[in-house]
This record gives C-alpha cells, structure tokens and sequence, in this order.
C-alpha cells in the first residue's frame, strides 16, 4: 500500500480532532452542511479498519435506505483516499446488500430503523474471531429522541472489552431549538473522554474550498446568503434559526402577483399538484416552469373550501353555495384541468396526495379515455438531502423562489396568494397546520406540484442570485 499523508486528505481544522480521536471514547461532530464532517470521520474509521484485524465498524442512522448513498458511499471513498481500492464482489457487494470486507478480517455493517428497532440492535454480535472496536452513529437529530441513542451506548460500551473502542456522532443541527438533540448535547459536553468539534465549511482555509469544494459553490452560498440569510445560517452554518412568526416574510401581493406572463419562456409540459383534505378544502394548484429553471409561475388554481361552501376557479371566479363529495371533486378537478390544458396547449402532469384519491382520477381518466392529464405517483417525503425533513425543504425552495424574485403568481390564484401571505410558525417552529389555519392544503399542492424539479430550480436560482 502506498504511503498516503493523511494531512492531504483532511482539513486543518480537523487535526486535533484526528489526533484525539483513538483515546476518546466519545467522538462528536457537528455543524452545517459540506464541513468535512462525514469525510473526515469515514477516513478515520476506514483508517482504523486497517490497522486493526479482525475489527467490526457498525453504522447507524435512522432510515437504512438513506446508508447507501452516503455513509457507505463515504467509506468506500475513505479507502480510495487511503490508497486502498476496494473490489466490488469481493470488498462489497454488486447488488442492493450493502456491507464491506477487508482482507484482514474487518468488516463493515450497516443498520437502519434506530427509533423503532434499537432493542434488537442492541443484540448485535461481531463477527466470528472480531472485536467490534467502531459504532458511527450518523446523523442522529433524525431519530426520534435520545433514548433509543442512549440504550445502543450503554448496551455496547456494557460488553465494550478492547482499550481501542470507539464511538462516532454526527449530526447536523435542526431549525427547531425544541428538538431533544440540543438538550442531548449539553449533556455529552460534560463528559471527560470526549472529543468534540463544531464545524462549518467557513472554517477551513480559504484555498482548500476552492479545492474542495470549488469557486461556484462559493458563489452560491454567498448568493444564498442574500437570498435568504436564515436557511444558510441554518443550513450551513448550524445555526438554529426558527421562531414562531410569517414564513414568506418577503412575498408581497403588488410584487408577486401578476395578470399574465410570457408562456413562450416557459417548458411545454404543466405541473399540478391535488391536495385532496375534506376536513378544511380541496386544493389543485398548476405551475409552469420556465425553460431555463429560474421561473416559477402559477398559472391556475382550483379550490374547493367545504367549510365555507365555495369554490375558487381561477379560470371561472368565485362560486358560493359548492358543496362537493370526493367523486365530484375528481370529476370537477379534471374538468378544470382539461380546461388548463387546452388555455395553455399543454400537456398537464398530476400529482394526487393519497392513494384512494389517485385510484379514483386514474379510473375517471380511462374510463373517459381524458388525453393530456397525466396523474403520476407522489412522494412527498422525498428529500434533497437527509439531514433536513422533506417539508422544510419545500419550505425552503419556495422561500427561495420568493426572496430572489423568481416566483409569479396569476393574481387570480387568490387562495394561494393569501396562504404566502398568512403562513406562519408555531412555537415549535414548524409550519403551523391545525384547526386554525386555512391556508396549509394550497400551499401543500403548490409544494407537490414543483417537486420534480425543486433541486434542478433550486440549484439555478441559487447560482443566479436575486434578480434585480
């Protein structure tokens, strides 16, 4: 194996860190996006892998499905970097089993479901002729409190017999200052043998993020910085950020909202989103996006509010005394959406929230042989990136798109105009969505309408900035 000078390969800011590490029980990183964090602690483990045969590394994180992408991914790289090239078929598997061998006898496994599994991942033995000398518990604000978290240390560092074992926590800090993770903290600071650091990208040497991370990326949280400062505080640099008060503290009616746009500059496909409540309302926002991702703009909606007996159709106006069931909500849907199509000669993909919901427009549309709407699966727990819930980051794409000037709204989609409006945070600092609020079913399919292309929108809108 190749001499390989692990100071190429980490961050300055990490070197006491590294040199504390194989005498500390605890190690704890923390801190915002794109620090180092996960690289750093996959080399150390892959390092550790190495020098020690026989040697077992358990990974946790809360959903086993996120592993593949990330925390196996990373160790995989950590050996590369370490001039070890692992063999698939013989290090790690070719198919959808994730776990890795070395030719000394360490092994590597990978378990998920910690808030509602724990108790048989405590029972997790080593290997035959292993020690498990490594637990990297990755990404923890996800699991749901410290307990299952405080049952799998005790339960190991309990059988625990070999001077060289280690744990590993990571994490990126929540919005929610509640979340049990900040209390957590506190405590495991007061222990003696730990090693801890707080992390940001904006800590390490100005020439190793270029390096790293590159120019563009730079210029991007710089513009994210204008854009919306308290997402890249929180976001990048770990900050808690949310408080009870408006969401969209930026979206202005006489700035936003527009009588009509220039649909030549917009793609040739429409995107809804169905947001099918009968407890408040009914909710169909469509969007167009523009050709170069930079532009949303709403073009219709239609809102069927059962407590206020009305329906809000953009294309026909207010109509008071509609009272509606689920199979005339399907069928009204689709024929405003045929109507959509047909204004904008556009081809239309749907997104339903809820399967009973999706079986019934699926049924009408082949029974009625409807061209042109095409209903297609929601995941609406899809996520850019783990350490963030899915909805905050829908939240955070349209606050985006709100404070760089890129959101227009036909101002006869008056239902979603008030929910930019009024939306706000409870005291838990989520999107407020009880009794008291009427506005959260427009927002959520303006949400499902855009997640196809939220990262790629996202992404430019960042790179561009604000438009002036």
């Amino acid at each position: 194996m190749e001499t390989i000078k692990i100071s190429d390969n980490i961050s300055p800011v990490f070197y006491n860190y590294w040199r504390k590490f194989d005498s500390s029980i605890y190690n704890v990183t923390v801190g915002g996006r794109r620090g180092f964090k996960s690289t750093t602690n996959a080399l150390k483990i892959a390092k550790k892998l190495i020098e020690f045969p026989n040697t077992d590394a358990i990974v946790f994180r809360e959903h086993f499905k996120d592993h593949k992408r990330t925390t196996y991914r990373q160790l995989i790289e950590a050996f590369a970097m370490l001039g070890v090239k692992l063999k698939p078929g013989i290090n790690y598997p070719k198919g959808n089993d994730i776990y890795i061998q070395l030719w000394n006898g360490s092994r590597v496994e990978f378990f998920g479901d910690v808030s509602t599994n724990f108790e048989n991942l405590k029972g997790i033995k080593s290997s035959p002729s292993n020690k498990t000398r490594l637990l990297w518990f990755f990404e923890i604000s996800q699991i749901r409190d410290e307990m299952p978290i405080n049952q799998l240390v005790a339960s190991y560092l309990t059988e625990a017999s070999d001077e060289n074992f280690q744990m590993v926590f990571e994490w990126n800090p929540p919005q929610n200052k509640n979340h049990w993770i900040w209390e957590w903290e506190q405590k495991i600071r007061e222990r003696d043998n730990l090693n801890y650091l707080f992390v940001n990208y904006v800590d390490h040497p100005q020439e190793l993020l270029e390096k790293w991370l590159g120019k563009l990326f730079l210029q991007e949280m710089e513009n994210l910085k204008e854009i919306d400062e308290d997402t890249y505080n929180h976001v990048y640099l770990g900050q808690s950020v949310t408080s009870s008060g408006r969401i969209y503290k930026k979206f202005e009616r006489e700035h936003h909202t527009v009588k009509s746009v220039d649909t030549s500059q917009y793609q040739n496909m429409l995107s809804a989103g169905v947001d099918t409540g009968f407890s408040d309302k009914w909710a169909v926002e469509v969007l167009m996006i523009s050709k170069k991702y930079d532009e949303i703009y709403v073009a219709e909606e239609l809102v069927f509010d059962h407590q206020g007996r009305k329906e809000l159709n953009s294309l026909e106006g207010v109509k008071k005394g509609v009272s509606v069931d689920p199979e005339t909500a399907v069928i009204k849907t689709i024929d405003f959406l045929q109507k959509v199509r047909d204004k904008y000669s556009r081809n239309i993909i749907v997104k339903v929230d809820g399967k009973q919901s999706k079986m019934m427009f699926d049924s009408y549309l082949m029974k009625h042989n409807v061209k042109g709407i095409i209903i297609v699966d929601l995941n609406k727990h899809k996520k850019l990136d783990e350490s963030e819930t899915a909805i905050e980051e829908r939240i955070n794409f349209g606050i985006i798109a709100i404070n760089s000037n890129r959101l227009k709204v036909n101002e006869k989609c008056k239902d979603l105009i008030i929910a930019f409006e009024e939306a706000h945070r409870g005291k838990n600092g989520n999107r407020k969505d009880d009794n008291s609020t009427t506005w959260n079913d427009s927002l959520d399919a303006f949400e499902y309408a855009f997640l196809d292309w939220i990262k790629t929108a996202q992404n430019v809108m960042i790179r561009q900035g604000v438009s002036k």
